[in-house]
């Protein structure tokens, strides 16, 4: 039975042990990456055009290859990733992008020249230059806001040990590929991704809201100036560039669709035919059956 002990202990050290979240064990996680992924989805586009832009390029091209519920952060990608705090819930994210695709994007967004091919160099052992910073820093402004609009960059590098979400994004620019990863502790996943309430409105602010809306609905106005009734045998001998005789009424009245609304006055202003209105018409006698 000690034998058999030792053997038990000597295997359970090589496992790697840790604390559960009972978050995990339901759907609270599973809900919010659910309702957190069109946003992640749309980082595809903002970043893509972000690049673009950067590398005076058209033919960047970034997927969402992976997203999973992690119960321990994934290995980061090198030694300066970018961690942001949300200025209103707690939780941390993680962000970076590959150390060679952060390189070509620095030469070419500060004048250099970068290179796009298929072939690159290793630079993972080297440190991130304060240009990739820079870059990394941008992309990951970029991409974050499609999450939320409340962030603060942490100039310190928190831990970060606990379950999150993490999604892999495959960034294309000729032939060259690289990686943009996002991670979300579980706290921040929680807080981002629970589904959006309807407010409670009163009445009054019902009513209000509505009353804006319809007040912003574009409405047509129309005024006849002048009408003329002839014969039909007359109307059928008209042809282009004959001349219809007729006076300019004084008053008019102004609607829109069937519903009359003003009468106004014919003038003149600026070389231009304008309507001075001169009063109301009462919509009561004009819904009068």
């Amino acid at each position: 039975m000690k034998s058999n002990n030792k053997h038990i202990k000597k295997e359970s050290e090589k496992l790697d042990v840790f604390n559960i979240d009972p978050r995990t064990l339901g759907r609270p996680l599973n809900i919010a990456k659910a309702n957190l992924t069109p946003n992640l989805h749309s980082i595809e586009d903002a970043l893509a055009a972000a690049i673009n832009a950067m590398v005076r390029r058209s033919d960047c091209h970034i997927e969402l290859k992976s997203l999973s519920i992690e119960m321990k952060p994934t290995k980061p990608l090198h030694s300066a990733a970018c961690f942001y705090q949300h200025t209103s819930h707690q939780g941390v994210c993680r962000l970076e992008v590959n150390h060679y695709l952060l390189t070509q994007l620095a030469e070419a967004f500060y004048g250099g020249k970068p290179s796009f091919s298929s072939e690159f160099s290793d630079v993972s052992q080297l440190r991130l230059n304060a240009s990739e910073k820079r870059v990394q820093a941008r992309l990951g402004a970029i991409a974050l806001k499609q999450l939320d609009a409340n962030w603060r960059v942490l100039e310190t590098s928190p831990a970060f040990e606990t379950c999150c979400l993490h999604a892999q994004y495959e960034i294309s620019i000729g032939e060259l590929k690289g990686e943009l990863s996002v991670s979300l502790d579980d706290n921040l996943l929680v807080a981002l991704g629970e589904s959006n309430k309807a407010a409670t409105l009163s009445p009054e602010a019902i009513n209000e809201k509505r009353n804006h809306q319809l007040r912003q609905v574009p409405v047509k106005l129309n005024a006849i100036l002048a009408q003329q009734s002839m014969p039909l045998e007359q109307v059928a001998q008209l042809r282009v560039g004959d001349i219809i005789t007729s006076d300019i009424k004084e008053i008019v009245e102004v609607s829109s669709g069937e519903q009359k609304l003003f009468l106004a006055r014919v003038s003149e202003q600026s070389n231009h035919l304008v309507l001075h209105i001169t009063d109301h018409i009462n919509p009561t006698e004009n819904f009068s059956s």
